[in-house]
């Protein structure tokens, strides 16, 4: 996992049954969607799409570089 990476975190029941993209929200992408949220050491991330059976997030920049 690297700073600003995308990752999908697969599984069930994370988000709503109707996948849902996100929509900018004053020129950001959203943290909660459709009620889901994601954190990454305690910190909320940008969610891209959000399902029953995925999450798709962007990593925090705050995450140490992986080796």
């Amino acid at each position: 996992m690297s700073p600003g990476g995308m990752v999908t975190v697969s599984g069930r029941v994370w988000g709503p049954r109707a996948g849902v993209g996100f929509h900018l929200l004053n020129g950001r992408v959203p943290t909660i969607l459709a009620g889901t949220r994601v954190r990454v050491n305690g910190e909320p991330v940008p969610l891209l799409y959000a399902s029953y059976w995925q999450v798709n997030a962007i990593l925090p920049y705050s995450l140490p570089m992986a080796a």
